[in-house]
């Protein structure tokens, strides 16, 4: 039996492994590879020498993770107003006056 911790580490492998063919493929001027859920599953129970067919749900969500694009946490960031700060009598002079000058 395979752990799903093998099973991510080898998608992960694979992927990589079918972006660096990509990229030597694009570079060649040759068709881009696409990955398939069905096809990474049939290369890892290839290489494993294991049925996998009932992993495939677990397959799939390993490779929507790799793939996602990152996160951009701080466009995605909550903005926090709270009714008290920055009262309205302020909206005019945002800035407090300079301190006066003890001449």
């Amino acid at each position: 039996m395979v752990s799903d911790q093998e099973i991510a580490s080898c998608v992960e492998s694979l992927l990589r492994q079918t972006a660096v063919s990509s990229s030597a493929a694009a570079a060649a001027a040759a068709p881009a590879t696409t990955v398939t859920v069905n096809g990474v599953v049939r290369q890892l129970e290839a290489k494993l020498g294991l049925d996998l067919s009932h992993k495939a749900a677990f397959i799939r969500d390993q490779i929507d993770l790799l793939l996602r694009p990152p996160k951009d946490h701080f466009a995605l960031a909550p903005q926090f107003h709270h009714p008290h700060h920055f009262p309205h009598k302020f909206s005019h002079h945002p800035f407090p006056p300079p301190p006066a000058s003890g001449r």
